[in-house]
């Protein structure tokens, strides 16, 4: 059996308003989705109350685009090559790309999450990031690395962030 459910507007920003908590906020906006369509106030209203949603734990600003859809057109004809967690170790990334065989005219590279931190040569391991045009999402690690980096002015960075000072 199908459920609907019908709440008017003001239900929805009555809700909204109320809501104590990010969970709160998100199940709200889940609920608005199902309305037809929402007034420009209740659009607004809610803009207002998300906006500390758009950063991330670590206070560092969410990226434009927080989704995407690659799409087959998009991708090169070889293989998808995902690669998560090289923490700094541009070494090891240049010999697991050579174990691989890596062709960057041919294979899709996508970076899954922590880049930087840990490991000895993270401004490398981003340059070589850029250079092969790779895709990649945010790890942890590589928001509170940019969390930190966009405080240094009023927060100096710890000894083992100062790599970043330069990037």
């Amino acid at each position: 059996h199908h459920h609907q459910l019908h709440l008017a507007h003001e239900d929805v920003h009555k809700m909204f308003v109320r809501a104590p908590s990010v969970m709160a906020c998100l199940a709200v906006l889940a609920m608005a989705a199902v309305l037809p369509s929402l007034s420009r106030k209740l659009l607004r209203v809610i803009a207002a109350r998300s906006a500390h949603l758009r950063k991330s734990p670590a206070g560092a600003p969410l990226p434009a685009v927080i989704h995407r859809t690659l799409h087959q057109h998009e991708l090169k004809p070889g293989r998808l090559l995902v690669v998560g967690d090289v923490h700094g170790c541009h070494a090891e990334l240049l010999l697991l790309l050579d174990k691989v065989q890596y062709k960057r005219d041919e294979d899709n590279l996508i970076f899954v999450g922590d880049l930087v931190n840990k490991g000895p040569a993270s401004a490398q391991v981003l340059d070589t990031f850029l250079e092969l045009g790779a895709l990649g999402v945010r790890g942890n690690h590589d928001d509170a690395i940019l969390a930190r980096w966009r405080a240094r002015h009023t927060h100096p960075l710890k000894p083992k962030h100062a790599w970043a000072a330069d990037q």
